[in-house]
């Protein structure tokens, strides 16, 4: 998984935390404009755990599409083309 990616789902998941009350553990599956898909999981201690990965090439092609499942919410948000985090939801 790219350095970015996971900046990427590092700021999503503190946004969960604090702005919509969300708590671990959680479930986030990314899908990439090119198609590259991850599902993974984030335990209470916020640690990391790739469940399944699908990729053409090294590369998340923006947008990125994000939705995120813990304790009974939901957060789905999209990484826009410009790289700025838009439409969380």
């Amino acid at each position: 998984m790219s350095e970015s990616v996971v900046q990427f789902l590092a700021t999503i998941i503190e946004r969960c935390l604090d702005e919509y009350d969300m708590q671990p553990p959680f479930v986030v599956r990314a899908v990439g404009d090119n198609g590259n898909a991850l599902v993974a999981h984030i335990n209470e201690q916020g640690q990391l755990f790739l469940a399944t990965e699908r990729r053409e090439n090294e590369t998340f092609t923006l947008p990125l599409n994000i939705n995120i499942v813990g304790c009974g919410r939901t957060a789905r948000c999209v990484i826009e083309q410009d790289g700025d985090i838009g439409r969380f939801h």
